[in-house]
């Protein structure tokens, strides 16, 4: 039995369906965030969701951008406000700082 190639096999295969939910586009409509994925599906959610972003002003939000390949979604230049797309698909938004 070689669990060590049966381990990688799963590992690739979660990486796979991981990278269906990164993004290839994102935008901002009023205080809502717009995803869409390499999936095609598109994504909606309110910033206030976010605890890290409820309190954020219209104009850190509106510099949402996509980091790391569409797996991560930054906003301004503070490394806490990058998110893990894949995370924020499942509604997983964070816990504030």
């Amino acid at each position: 039995m070689n669990t060590g190639n049966s381990k990688y096999r799963d590992a690739l295969e979660r990486g796979k369906r991981e990278s269906l939910h990164y993004a290839t586009e994102v935008h901002v409509d009023g205080r809502s965030v717009v995803l869409s994925l390499v999936s095609g599906q598109q994504v909606t959610f309110p910033v206030d969701l976010a605890p890290k972003l409820s309190d954020a002003p219209q104009s850190t939000i509106e510099s949402a951008t996509l980091v790391f390949g569409g797996a991560g979604l930054q906003f301004g230049q503070a490394e806490d406000m990058t998110f893990y797309v894949p995370s924020l698909v499942r509604g997983n938004y964070g816990a504030k700082a």
